[in-house]
């Protein structure tokens, strides 16, 4: 890996880990500008993953085949199948951490999942971190081209993750969930540094994520209440997946 990628990747992974570690303070951010900021997050990242993640699935049927049909010989789209159980796994987490929350309420009288719900959670974004960093440190990987683009659409896409963690687990994702996350993306990095993980494996990972990264961003957008705004998360989706078109075309 030549220095110059060394450099660019190490900057990409470090303002990845920053908006982890920064990301609550927007906890006190009040003001009728909040709601417009996550919804424009949450349309950037949506088109992001379909005019970018998903259609690289199909490009990466060819790389997961050989494994894919040992497991799933009968399913011929297989990155496609497996964005699927990534929405199946991402929505059976989110309905156990409504599930936590409303049980926590009738015993304890505080709206915070419990432990395991968080526990869950860390497991699945860090493995999504570690995968993230990890394609970043990889010269070889086209999916995360260009990369300043990746940076941005996966920091705003934090962004909505980390209030949807701060909502959900408060103190302990403040005092712990943050240094692991945070923590998965160095070593992720690290990893794609020094070693070389099989391009069936990595494929197979961003396949997964794909989905669970729409579960998540849509999640946020359709809750009830006066905190999302459709226009912002119809212009960050419009004019990132304009964007895109734009420079695919030149």
């Amino acid at each position: 890996m030549n220095s110059t990628h060394v450099l660019t990747s190490s900057v990409a992974v470090a303002v990845l880990i920053a908006v982890h570690l920064l990301a609550g303070y927007f906890d006190r951010w009040r003001g009728r500008w909040r709601p417009l900021f996550f919804s424009v997050a949450g349309g950037v990242t949506v088109a992001y993953v379909v005019m970018q993640l998903l259609p690289a699935l199909s490009r990466s049927d060819q790389t997961i085949r050989p494994l894919a049909q040992q497991f799933l010989p009968f399913f011929e789209r297989h990155g496609y199948f497996l964005a699927v159980i990534g929405i199946v796994v991402f929505y059976a987490n989110a309905n156990q951490i409504a599930r936590s929350r409303a049980q926590q309420v009738q015993l304890a009288g505080e709206d915070q999942a419990d432990r395991r719900a968080f526990a869950t959670s860390m497991v699945l974004m860090s493995i999504f971190n570690f995968t993230v960093a990890y394609s970043l440190a990889d010269p070889r990987d086209p999916d995360v081209r260009p990369i300043v683009l990746f940076v941005v659409a996966l920091a705003l896409f934090y962004f909505v993750a980390d209030e949807s963690l701060h909502s959900n687990y408060a103190r302990d994702y403040r005092r712990v969930g943050r240094w692991v996350l945070a923590s998965a993306l160095a070593i992720g990095w690290l990893f794609g540094s020094f070693t070389e993980l099989p391009a069936s494996v990595l494929a197979l990972l961003v396949a997964f994520f794909s989905g669970g990264i729409l579960v998540t961003v849509l999640g946020q957008q359709l809750r009830p209440g006066p905190s999302r705004n459709v226009w912002g998360f119809a212009l960050g989706a419009l004019g990132y997946g304009l964007l895109l078109m734009l420079l695919q075309l030149g």
